[in-house]
């Protein structure tokens, strides 16, 4: 006899974006059978956030947009037959900074009737790194995944007992663009929004800067990559950086230092119009030269020769960690 399914819709409410994914989960294995629907919307959080007048508050046009973003996403769900009967959303790095945040969760919850959970990098790392494996199937021992956002960027692996380990810092693709700007390009954070067209001497610069982060990384995650099979697999924005359009079927693909260096001159000298057509959806042209010169400089410093790049977000984590759904989510029965 057949196992009853269960159809579980994930948010994951990031500082760039808002992905949600649908999928029949088994209950008893809880792995997912089958993924339904996925579908994104650009919610520039972090960005709204760090403009001067809002005072460390999400705007209220930026708080329209989000629950609007959730709502539209939602629809779809509801719109499947049958219709999804669990939810959960997470929410990140400018979640956890904002001063207002919980008037979007008061606001998705009376309106949308969506609970949301402000998690900590402690818990985006651990939900990053189940979802890449759960989606690549690699092995949990030789894995380490790397999930770059917008406001934030983790490190995870497992120790030699099985525990999770994790660095992060709080250089995502956004705080990184701002110090391209201010300190490399030598502009007005308040006047420039944008750092292109990054000439190829401010991206050799850059390169540099980034190679000077990844010096912070701990020697166990430096060592563990140095090891002979060791899988270093980018997640989050890593992908969209790498990607300039939204896939039909989801790819897992490996680049080296070369196949980035060459995505990175293709966009030397443009400007933001002219990279349109070459920049996923999911993130913004204003981080896509930076995005790519923070992945490639992390390669050079930690000697990654090879990165595993496939399209996962906490999304896929949290659709097989039934302790979101069981203490935050709305069933519907």
């Amino acid at each position: 006899m057949t196992r009853p399914l269960i159809r579980r819709v994930a948010f994951d409410i990031g500082s760039l974006t808002t992905k949600m994914i649908t999928a029949d989960i088994d209950p008893e294995t809880n792995t997912v059978v089958k993924i339904i629907a996925k579908d994104t919307r650009k919610t520039e959080y972090k960005h709204d956030l760090e403009k001067s007048s809002n005072y460390g508050n999400f705007s209220r046009e930026m708080i329209e947009k989000g629950i609007q973003a959730l709502k539209e996403l939602k629809n779809e769900c509801e719109n499947l037959q049958p219709q999804p009967q669990e939810y959960a959303a997470v929410a990140t790095a400018a979640f956890r900074t904002a001063k207002n945040s919980a008037a979007i969760i008061e606001k998705s919850l009376k309106e949308l009737c969506i609970p949301i959970t402000i998690i900590s990098q402690a818990e985006e790392a651990q939900l990053g790194f189940y979802g890449a494996l759960a989606r690549t199937g690699s092995d949990k021992s030789k894995s380490i995944v790397w999930d770059v956002g917008g406001g934030s960027m983790q490190i995870t692996t497992l120790d030699a007992q099985g525990k999770i380990l994790f660095y992060g810092n709080t250089f995502g693709f956004i705080r990184f663009t701002r110090d391209v700007i201010t300190n490399i390009e030598h502009k007005d954070i308040a006047k420039t929004h944008s750092p292109n067209p990054m000439n190829r001497l401010n991206i050799t610069d850059a390169l540099s800067y980034a190679a000077h982060l990844a010096t912070a990384i701990p020697d166990f995650i430096t060592h563990k990559c140095a090891q002979p099979g060791a899988i270093i697999i980018g997640i989050g924005a890593v992908y969209y950086a790498t990607h300039e359009k939204k896939e039909q079927i989801s790819t897992i693909k490996k680049y080296t230092q070369s196949d980035i260096l060459d995505l990175l001159e293709k966009k030397a000298g443009r400007t933001d119009l002219m990279l349109t057509k070459e920049t996923h959806p999911a993130i913004p042209t204003t981080v896509s030269v930076t995005g790519l010169t923070l992945i490639l400089g992390f390669m050079k410093q930690l000697c990654i020769e090879s990165l595993t790049i496939a399209e996962v977000n906490l999304t896929d984590g949290l659709l097989v960690s039934p302790t979101y759904y069981n203490d935050y989510a709305l069933k519907k029965n």
